[in-house]
């Protein structure tokens, strides 16, 4: 028994080691974003900046709809974002202006002008850095995106819990530095990531259009605006110092985190959404006037949800990005830039119509709101229940009949494995996780570069491509890039 028993503690500590070693492993700068996050949430929170306001957070608002779709429509001659200099000065030199006007109002002056003017100018740099950050996460694989920004969300309700809890006049000299941290660490984020080999941030955005185009993925930019609109038209708000709220906010990103590092075989990425889905559901349900739930616990659950939901888009749109070989700031870009316009309409119908409706009405309202919300919910994740899901997106020749309007992009070399190891999968039944493994392999990546890229043991890779080759009838890398190939004309033709 004391045998079995110190058998078990080694086991533990060995697992306990290679968890914390995974975490020193992610480069600090990796998780800018939520220093980002941290830095938004309590510059904008009226209980430390008394001159902040909701007014002045709308029209914040509408700068980063504009500043989304302007970087969406010139992505082409833009991107990569990273490497216009230009572009990432003043992204950091409007944020930290911003925080300064705010701070300088709440401290100084107190008339609440500049509180304005900052706050709109610290949304529009919100709105630019951010796509900075997609651009890093659209070069990595579905498994490192996950890693990476659950990490950088946990770092975000840390960070904002533990801040909130001071006053101006200590908080505004982080408030000025955070968002210049947040912009060089993006800028560092995608120049690592750039420097390594299969990176997609500097590959071709656009092709010519002759050899093909991609659909927009519509649906999961109409969920997103869903989630927007009923969060502020039903104003959702919480204590940012709850202890219970930072647990709710974290407890996802935690779990997806731990699973990574452990390297757990049972793991897989997709498996986010049967969390994500229901977690959603629930806290638009709760949200339902009539039902007697606590404001703090439906406020906690969404806030759950929505993070869950934040942490499946990123990693949807960055995988599209990185299979496709389409530009990440278009495809974000449209999307945020959809979900804010949700955002505004939604605050303008709850501050306009609401107070003109009686009391019956407004409870039909938001139970119809609601239960289009959850319908909408069920019905488009069930159609599209893994990670590699398209989401709408249809790969066209332009041989083939003209569909929806689309983005027009070149079959690169890299794209079109990434086509052939979708069809492969698709024909003999690969799992997400092997579907991954194979387009990694389809890359001429090492062992030892799956592995990292992975989060994953020599032996549990072995055990993987194995499965993969006994699916696919091969028996070796040279026959699996001949079966690679044989897809890869099939579709070309």
């Amino acid at each position: 028994m004391l045998a079995t028993a110190r058998d078990d503690e080694g086991v533990l500590m060995n697992q306990l080691v290679k968890l914390f070693g995974g975490l020193a492993g992610i480069p600090l700068v990796f998780l800018g974003i939520g220093v980002q996050r941290a830095w938004a949430a309590l510059l904008f929170d009226s209980n430390i900046f008394a001159t902040s306001s909701v007014e002045a957070y709308v029209a914040g608002m509408a700068c980063t709809v504009i500043v989304n779709f302007l970087l969406a429509a010139f992505a082409p001659r833009l991107c990569p974002l990273y490497r216009r200099s230009w572009l990432v000065g003043a992204v950091a030199g409007f944020a930290c202006l911003g925080s300064a006007f705010i701070a300088v109002d709440t401290l100084l002056v107190g008339a609440g002008s500049l509180s304005f003017v900052g706050t709109m100018m610290a949304m529009t740099a919100t709105g630019a850095s951010m796509l900075l950050w997609c651009e890093f996460f659209g070069s990595l694989n579905v498994t490192r995106v996950a890693l990476f920004y659950s990490a950088a969300l946990v770092l975000g309700e840390l960070l904002t819990f533990l801040l909130s809890s001071m006053t101006a006049e200590r908080l505004w000299p982080l408030m000025i530095a955070m968002p210049l941290f947040n912009v060089v660490w993006a800028w560092d984020s995608c120049t690592r990531s750039s420097h390594e080999s299969g990176s997609r941030i500097d590959a071709p955005l656009f092709g010519d259009g002759k050899s093909g185009r991609v659909t927009y993925p519509v649906k999961l930019v109409v969920l997103m605006a869903v989630v927007s609109f009923a969060e502020s038209f039903y104003f959702v708000s919480e204590d940012p110092s709850s202890v219970f709220a930072l647990l709710c906010s974290v407890a996802l990103p935690c779990l997806i985190v731990l699973a990574v590092l452990s390297g757990s075989t049972r793991f897989r990425v997709d498996r986010v959404y049967r969390v994500v889905v229901p977690l959603v559901i629930v806290a638009m349900i709760t949200l339902m006037p009539g039902l007697g739930v606590h404001s703090g616990l439906s406020a906690g659950l969404f806030s759950a949800g929505d993070i869950g939901f934040a942490i499946v888009v990123m990693i949807v749109f960055s995988g599209i990005s990185y299979r496709y070989g389409l530009s990440a700031v278009r495809l974000n870009g449209i999307e945020r830039g959809v979900r804010y316009t949700a955002y505004i309409i939604g605050w303008l119908l709850g501050e306009l119509m609401l107070p003109a409706l009686t009391d019956d009405q407004v409870f039909g309202l938001r139970v119809a709101l609601s239960v289009v919300s959850v319908a909408l919910f069920v019905v488009l994740f069930m159609s599209n229940s893994d990670m590699f899901a398209r989401w709408g997106v249809q790969v066209v020749r332009s041989s083939d009949e003209a569909g929806a309007p689309a983005v027009r992009i070149d079959y690169d070399d890299q794209t079109l494995r990434a086509l052939a190891c979708e069809s492969l999968a698709k024909e003999f039944g690969l799992t997400a996780r092997e579907q991954e493994i194979a387009l990694l392999l389809a890359q001429k990546k090492t062992n030892l570069q799956i592995e990292k890229h992975l989060v994953i043991a020599q032996g549990t890779l072995k055990a993987h491509v194995s499965h993969i080759y006994t699916k696919l009838d091969v028996h070796s890398r040279n026959e699996f890039y001949a079966a690679l190939e044989a897809a890869e004309h099939r579709l070309a033709e």
